[in-house]
């Protein structure tokens, strides 16, 4: 499985190691790290959005398909990349609905009484749902669940 949560996050180094070694003036390191974070935002998008559900999933690549299994790993993306250059963008309604359990916004959307599945939820998801909505230019709904999860 390759999850969506760490290849944003790599993408996010890659593109900080980028902007460090260009502000260094190593410009041909720099070009490295910017072409990785370009190519791994590339995967992101061909293999990891679901443009039917408007959510970013794992990808399963032994299978050759995606999870399509929506978790809050889907605001990884939000968060670790400037929206201009991550478009699509996620659905807020998507994250609204899976937002509506006590915990705000749930790890998953499975009630199986296991530790981080619905109606449960782990703050540093709602931290990052929260912000990154408000970057995607949400802030109504980023300030509905931040409001749900202090309740």
């Amino acid at each position: 499985m390759s999850p969506v949560d760490l290849n944003a996050l790599m993408m996010n180094i890659e593109e900080t190691l980028a902007q460090a070694y260009q502000l260094k003036g190593d410009l041909a390191t720099a070009k490295i790290y910017s072409e990785r974070a370009d190519a791994r935002r590339g995967a992101i998008r061909r293999l990891m959005w679901n443009g039917e559900g408007r959510f970013f999933a794992d990808y399963l690549w032994r299978e050759g398909r995606r999870a399509d299994v929506l978790t809050a790993a889907t605001v990884f993306p939000l968060i670790s990349a400037s929206p201009r250059r991550t478009k699509p963008a996620p659905s807020p309604r998507r994250c609204e609905r899976s937002s509506s359990a006590p915990a705000a916004s749930g790890t998953t959307l499975y009630a199986t009484g296991q530790q981080w599945d619905r109606p449960n939820g782990w703050a540093p998801m709602q931290y990052l749902a929260v912000e990154g909505l408000k970057r995607y230019g949400e802030s109504e709904l980023a300030r509905q669940i931040a409001d749900r999860w202090m309740r």
